[in-house]
């Protein structure tokens, strides 16, 4: 959650699938991040929630699994329409950011402050090296 705030995301979190159920109706949301196992109904289920719902059809998911699933399993969730991205943990932090901001079309942090650099300080010719 820290580094999706420090990344300037809003974040609504849920611990089970009752509430991200309850989360998407009164919120809906750019991007369902969901754990495939998880109590109050899995990820499966969250997955066939969200495509019956006219306003969350559309919504992308990244699923995440601690699961070890056969190639078949990884295939069919790949195939469901929902579905942008599939991790297996551990996740680390800096792929787990950028598989978020490519799903979104958003920048990172970093990008933002390398383009706002070079906006402010554009090269000059005295900054040219040559070999």
């Amino acid at each position: 959650e820290a580094m999706l705030l420090e990344e300037g995301f809003k974040v609504k979190l849920a611990r089970d699938g009752r509430k991200i159920r309850e989360i998407v109706g009164a919120f809906p949301p750019d991007l369902v991040i969901t754990d495939l196992m998880m109590p109050g109904g899995g990820g499966y289920e969250l997955l066939r929630i969200l495509q019956s719902d006219p306003v969350s059809r559309n919504t992308p998911v990244l699923v995440i699994t601690g699961a070890n699933l056969d190639s078949s399993t990884k295939a069919m969730l790949r195939q469901e329409p929902n579905v942008k991205a599939f991790i297996e943990k551990p996740i680390y932090a800096y792929s787990f950011v950028n598989k978020i901001h490519g799903i979104l079309n958003t920048k990172s942090k970093e990008e933002m402050l390398v383009e706002k650099n070079a906006i402010e300080n554009p090269p000059s010719n005295d900054d040219k090296h040559f070999l």
